[in-house]
């Protein structure tokens, strides 16, 4: 603490001094982060059951940031999905946002959900065409405190570095699982095709096979194949 300020200094006896000490030291003390039990995300499934009741898509994946992060001295945690394909869906990027899982239907273009989906996140890293494909983007922001901006209290802004850089994890997250799930089934798919052919190969072995045990097949032994490649 600054100098002779204890537990027991009353606030109204504190001097000028003492005062800017006191706020010198809380500056420069790291403070552990609170553990966000007060907060109430819904949670990677039922995120994902919602999205897949409401607007049957193709595939969803959904990601909840791993623990609260703090601004201006409030809790806030970041849930999101990224899902592709559905008839509910039009081509492009959908933006779905949420704060305190209440929806936000205004002033989209401005907030952070819409300008990092657009421009923060690099789709064809993970395989994704953002012109051609029907992606689905939703984020829900769960805080102590929404940060809104303007009178409306509708979006967010993308002027808080934390909160963006919280929204592109968090998707990015999604993008990946979504990507890792296209190629596991596209090797399904190619597996498919060859065990098919495979089986179909060994069953016309299977049938020549006995012409080849017949009387007139012949052994070939390494030293046979040598000599007859040396008389040549």
């Amino acid at each position: 603490m600054a100098p002779d300020v204890t537990s027991e200094t009353q606030a109204n006896s504190l001097t000028l001094p003492q005062i800017a000490c006191m706020h010198q030291l809380f500056q420069h003390t790291k403070f552990d982060d609170p553990s966000g039990n007060c907060l109430a995300p819904l949670g990677d499934e039922s995120f994902c059951e919602g999205i897949y009741k409401v607007l049957q898509p193709k595939m969803v994946a959904t990601y909840t940031a791993k623990r609260a992060q703090v601004y201006q001295v409030h809790l806030f945690i970041i849930e999101a999905g990224v899902s592709l394909g559905g008839e509910n869906f039009k081509k492009g990027i959908n933006i779905f946002r949420f704060a305190n899982c209440v929806p936000l239907l205004f002033e989209q273009d401005a907030d952070v959900v819409t300008t990092t989906a657009m421009t923060g996140i690099k789709w064809k890293r993970y395989k994704i065409n953002k012109m051609h494909e029907k992606i689905g983007v939703f984020v829900n922001i769960v805080s102590t405190k929404i940060p809104f901006k303007g009178t409306g209290m509708e979006y967010i802004g993308d002027d808080i570095s934390k909160i963006v850089e919280a929204v592109k994890t968090c998707l990015e997250d999604c993008c990946n699982q979504l990507k890792s799930h296209r190629i596991r089934k596209n090797l399904e798919t190619n597996m498919g095709f060859y065990i098919d052919q495979a089986s179909t190969a060994w069953a016309n072995i299977m049938e020549i096979r006995p012409d080849l045990n017949g009387p007139d097949a012949k052994v070939v032994t390494k030293e046979k194949l040598a000599q007859d490649l040396h008389e040549d």
